[in-house]
């Protein structure tokens, strides 16, 4: 696969970091219910495996290496700061790792006693370190200690937005909080729900080196003013689109030392048009990314992108939005046929703009840059410039089965890793799946001038499903931490690597793992 390769070394939560990768405590479940994890076990020393009980939903890396990860909890876990546990149904946790240990230095969790449910589906690190945690939640959330702030039974007036949340059901949020957090409980610096009617917030990011978060999602509804008051709470401020049917794209940017809203935006038309994934690149703008259906208009300095009559399908798109005001600069879209989306989004030292997701029909980029679909979804990245030029692209996959990239991340030289799940065959990775029923993991390396491949891993085996859903690369980081590649992912059954067997005990129960690769 070329000269290149890289070393695995695992970054278990909760035990000290050996050769392989994170696996699972065989004989705990996964669910509400399951076994809590012996904290003495956790800290083995030598141990290969371990379960990680709770789901993983992200991982984000600092400017300097910092690792956290964010998810849901039911049961009893030690991360290695200390067993957390759920109040009742599912809490959101977040914990802070230390990069060359895999062992957390903090964790939290947020939640409420009544047995309602409240997830995090993706976590940010801005330059200062400060944290931002996106996700939904029924019933309450409950930030800090203190039991007259609003929460649960008592009622009382607290700090609605920093110290507690409130909301019928499903209801998307955003948080900021403080790095130095320590303790049991987190710092909130500022958390708000967010009213996109039946859509949610999809992606938040940030960069080494901006002092902010963009986050993005899909609003079945024109987006409400930010209050401070009031049951439905939005981000959008300035000018907002009127839905225009279906889905409309939602993106706002946000201070990461204040938790403000800088500005918010709504754009759409009919039709479904969804932001997938987003970043902020080397200048403070806003880069969002995803699929549509219908009608997209950015407005400003960008035209109408073509019309997507078949609400069955969806065409790529990518834009950049002025990090001040979010006014559009840029926006291209590709391919005429075909479902195709941008899961994630990234920038590298030079504001390049890297993208992966799937691949539902032919794509023509220009300047002689195109990619054919080998057959129903392919996994593809492709790289642009600032100004959404194509540098080069590629595509993995075959004619018989899905392949999904789901992250992307990109090293200070520039090279890109890609990483998610796949049936059949990858193409010019060589890599093949070990059954066509369920699927198997993968990890790409590819050049930075040209896509070429440099390394390729699949993990899995015919009897459960592995994916990696989150790729964090400490491209800014200096000393022993510096380019850093960070996995995390599921699996069921059993995954190997490195000669290594992990195992759930069964098809049916599930483990998360997270991973570092040293290059």
């Amino acid at each position: 696969m070329g000269s290149k390769r890289v070393t695995w070394v695992a970054a278990v939560l909760g035990t000290v970091a050996v050769a392989g990768i994170m696996g699972c405590r065989k004989g705990a479940a996964t669910g509400k219910g399951s076994t809590a994890v012996n904290a003495s076990e956790l800290s083995a020393s030598g141990s290969t495996t371990k379960k990680w009980v709770p789901s993983l939903s992200g991982l984000a890396v600092g400017a300097t290496g910092t690792l956290w990860a964010a998810g849901k909890i039911y049961s009893p876990f030690d991360f290695g700061a200390g067993t957390v546990a759920s109040s009742g149904g599912a809490d959101i946790y977040l914990t802070k790792l230390d990069p060359a240990t895999s062992l957390a230095t903090a964790t939290f969790t947020f939640g409420d006693s009544g047995g309602k449910d409240q997830i995090a589906t993706a976590v940010a690190i801005a330059s200062s370190g400060n944290v931002s945690v996106i996700g939904y939640f029924s019933g309450e959330i409950d930030f800090t200690a203190s039991t007259a702030d609003g929460s649960g039974p008592s009622g009382k007036p607290g700090t609605a937005g920093l110290d507690f949340l409130q909301a019928g059901s499903a209801v998307p949020f955003f948080g900021v909080f403080d790095k130095a957090s320590t303790g049991r409980y987190v710092t909130p610096i500022k958390v708000h729900m967010v009213d996109v009617g039946f859509g949610a917030l999809l992606s938040v990011n940030a960069n080494p080196g901006q002092n902010a978060f963009a986050i993005c999602g899909k609003t079945s509804r024109a987006v409400a003013d930010w209050s401070d008051s009031g049951a439905n709470r939005g981000v959008i401020t300035g000018d907002k689109a009127v839905a225009g049917g279906d889905m409309d794209i939602v993106v706002a940017k946000i201070d990461a030392a204040t938790g403000a809203v800088l500005w918010g935006k709504q754009f759409g038309g009919a039709g479904n048009q969804v932001c997938e994934s987003v970043t902020i690149d080397n200048n403070g703008d806003v880069i969002v990314a995803g699929g549509y259906s219908g009608t997209l208009k950015f407005g400003g300095a960008t035209s109408a992108l073509p019309v997507q009559a078949d609400t069955s399908l969806a065409l790529l798109y990518v834009a950049r939005l002025d990090g001040t005001s979010g006014a559009p600069i840029a926006a291209r879209t590709w391919g005429t046929a075909g479902r195709s989306n941008a899961y994630s989004v990234t920038v590298d030292a030079s504001s390049n703009i890297i993208v992966a997701g799937v691949l539902g029909g032919d794509i023509d980029f220009g300047g002689g840059i195109s990619i054919t679909n080998a057959g129903w979804t392919d996994a593809f990245v492709v790289k642009l410039t600032s100004t959404l030029a194509p540098v080069w692209a590629k595509s993995f996959g075959d004619a018989d089965f899905d392949q999904t990239a789901r992250s992307v991340g990109v090293t200070s030289i520039g090279d890109v890793f890609i990483g998610g799940s796949f049936k059949g065959n990858l193409g010019t990775l060589g890599l093949t799946s070990t059954n066509q029923t369920t699927v198997d993991a993968f990890t790409a390396k590819l050049a930075a001038s040209d896509g070429a491949v440099l390394d390729a891993h699949a993990y899995g085996d015919a009897a459960g499903a592995q994916a990696v859903s989150s790729i964090a690369v400490a491209r800014t980081a200096t000393g022993a931490l510096a380019n850093s590649v960070f996995i995390g992912g599921s699996f069921s059954s059993s995954i190997t690597l490195m000669g290594t067997t992990l195992s759930t005990g069964s098809p049916s129960a599930w483990a998360s793992f997270v991973a570092r690769l040293i290059q």
